[in-house]
């Protein structure tokens, strides 16, 4: 083997791992990428639930301001019974649910 003939293998197997190299490089920017866009959905989302768990809370306490003042105007609602309450709100549920495209699999089990 000559010394050209070595060189000239050097230089393929450089070649050939630069080219393997860049492959993974290209391959680490697409999956930073994606997974840079996962973590501003993810955000996102978080945000999503701060905001909807601060609209439920304020709805929690509204209903407990309504719930008091239906106590002293009307003490015989069947809304302050809590089951009859519960009722509402379950099937009031289960029409939303149903109107996003799930299916009702049991109760509180839902499909799509």
């Amino acid at each position: 083997m000559s010394n050209s003939d070595y060189q000239g293998g050097l230089g393929a197997g450089f070649a050939r791992a630069r080219s393997i190299q860049n492959e993974y490089e290209s391959k680490i920017a697409e999956w930073r990428a994606y997974s840079n866009k996962l973590k501003t959905q993810v955000s996102a989302l978080n945000e999503r639930v701060v905001i909807m768990q601060a609209d439920f809370d304020a709805n929690n306490h509204l209903l407990r301001l309504l719930m008091d003042e239906l106590r002293a105007v009307k003490p015989n609602s069947h809304l302050l019974l809590k089951q009859n309450r519960d009722a509402i709100r379950q099937e009031v549920f289960e029409e939303c649910m149903i109107e996003s495209g799930y299916e009702v699999s049991s109760p509180k089990g839902f499909s799509r």
